[in-house]
Parts: C-alpha cells; sequence; structure tokens
C-alpha cells in the first residue's frame, strides 16, 4: 500500500507469539520498514517496564502503555490521562465489595499493587490488601473476571470518567475514560505530523477495534476476536506465523 507512514501494533497476541517473543523474522521486517522511513509504535495494554525486554536490537519510535494511559516518544511523556488518588482508592474499596474474591491489581507509577502473587515479567509488584497504596494517580486498575455476571456487575457499578474494557474474557481493565488506544495513536501521529489514513494498524482483541476501524488499514490477526476482524480492512495470518511482518513485507516492502 502506498503513502503508509505509521505502523502501529499491539504486542499480545498480534506482534509477540505465544511464547511472548518477537520473533528474528519479525524484527527483520520491521526494522526495514523503518529504514524506509516508516515510524514504529507499540501500543498495547501492557506497562512500559514489560515492553522493552521484548525488544533486543529493535527500535521504536513511540510507546503506548496501559491502553493509551500514557504515550511515550522515547522517554519524553506526551499524553497521560490517569485515574485521581481519591477515585482510585474508592474503585478499589467498592471492587473489593463487590468481588470479594476476585483478583485485583493497580498499576501506579511503575509499581504494580496486587491480592495475588504476580509472574515475574510483571514485577516490581507488592502484595497487598490495599490498605497501603500510595497516594498517587493510578495509570490502571485490573479485576480479574469468571463470566458474563460478573461484567454486568461491573457495568453498573463504574462511576464516572471511567471506563472499562474486557481483555482474552478473563480480564476487566479499569481506566480513565480518555485512556484509550485510538486517542493515543493520534496523540503520537500529531506528534510526527502524520495523517490517521496514513497508518497502519494491527491488532486482536476489543481494544484494539477503534483504531483498526479509524486507521488507513486495520489488520487483524488469524487468531484475534472475531469483532476484531470485523472492523479490520485486512486479515493477516496468526501471531504465531508472524501474521503482522507478513502483511508487511507483501504490501509494504514489495512495493
Amino acid at each position: 500500500m502506498q503513502n503508509l507512514k505509521l505502523i502501529i501494533t499491539d504486542l499480545d497476541r498480534t506482534l509477540l507469539n505465544s511464547d511472548k517473543k518477537i520473533s528474528d523474522y519479525s524484527k527483520k521486517v520491521l526494522t526495514e520498514c523503518r529504514s524506509r522511513g516508516l515510524k514504529l509504535a507499540f501500543a498495547t495494554a501492557r506497562p512500559k517496564r514489560t515492553i522493552y525486554p521484548f525488544l533486543g536490537n529493535l527500535e521504536i519510535d513511540a510507546l503506548i502503555e496501559h491502553n493509551g494511559a500514557g504515550v511515550y516518544i522515547g522517554e519524553k511523556l506526551i499524553s497521560c490521562y490517569v485515574i485521581p488518588p481519591d477515585t482510585k482508592d474508592q474503585v478499589v474499596l467498592d471492587l473489593q465489595k463487590i468481588f470479594p474474591s476476585s483478583k485485583i491489581s493497580v498499576e501506579i507509577g511503575d509499581i504494580n499493587y496486587a491480592n495475588f502473587d504476580l509472574p515475574k515479567e510483571w514485577h516490581p509488584y507488592i502484595k497487598t490488601d490495599f490498605t497501603n497504596l500510595p497516594p498517587k494517580s493510578a495509570n490502571k486498575i485490573l479485576l480479574g473476571i469468571s463470566n458474563s455476571d460478573d461484567i454486568k456487575k461491573l457495568s453498573a457499578y463504574i462511576p464516572a470518567g471511567l471506563y472499562f474494557e474486557i481483555s482474552e474474557n478473563i480480564l476487566a481493565m479499569i481506566m480513565n475514560k480518555n485512556a484509550k488506544k485510538w486517542t493515543a495513536v493520534k496523540a503520537a501521529a500529531n506528534y510526527f505530523n502524520i495523517k490517521t489514513t496514513e497508518i497502519v494498524a494491527f491488532g486482536d482483541d476489543y481494544n484494539d477495534i477503534e483504531m483498526l476501524k479509524q486507521s488507513g488499514a486495520g489488520v487483524a490477526v488469524l487468531n484475534a476476536i472475531p469483532e476484531a476482524k470485523a472492523a479490520a480492512d485486512f486479515i493477516t495470518d496468526t501471531n504465531d506465523n508472524n501474521g503482522v511482518a507478513s502483511w508487511l513485507e507483501a504490501n509494504v516492502l514489495s512495493l
């Protein structure tokens, strides 16, 4: 495709394979795209600290973390939408009452506060009953869900100024109402003076749908949820078969 200037890709189940790695082939293709003048950005629900181990020698131009709560150009934060301290404290207290047996975690600064043990990739974290949370804003609050009734309960509760999205049907991400991937993508594009029609976006999940719809080219991996596929302009191979890199090689590098 002609006139593409910015590549935006989700990570988990999109660019990352099932081993949580970016393949050497994908790195090679992405590096070649950058050498031809395209910008490369990651848009993920992950915190920034968990992303750099994937890169190796791969360079990126922008990083969107926490589903759009933060947008970084290098180490420069150009956009930030968080949950205010008082709101964060009340939400956590209410979630404990409404979902007393659920896993809950809160991302504050660069530390995850959780009522359960977290895998190594999500460290540093502090296991807590949430009585000792610092008086700071939160980037995101996470709630483990197990069925549609949990979603209904959360929908009836969610306070003004916040919203939630479901990830992989097991996790609810509660965020500032402006912390959305597409809002963050537009901020990054504006920084580079790139039009939204000049963006190609790759994704697989609910939080990718808007950027798949609104970008110049939206590409869903084959393993994406049906709603993401329906929103996309193109369907590429699975994350385990280098779907992102395969599409770029065929539609960008081969031109």
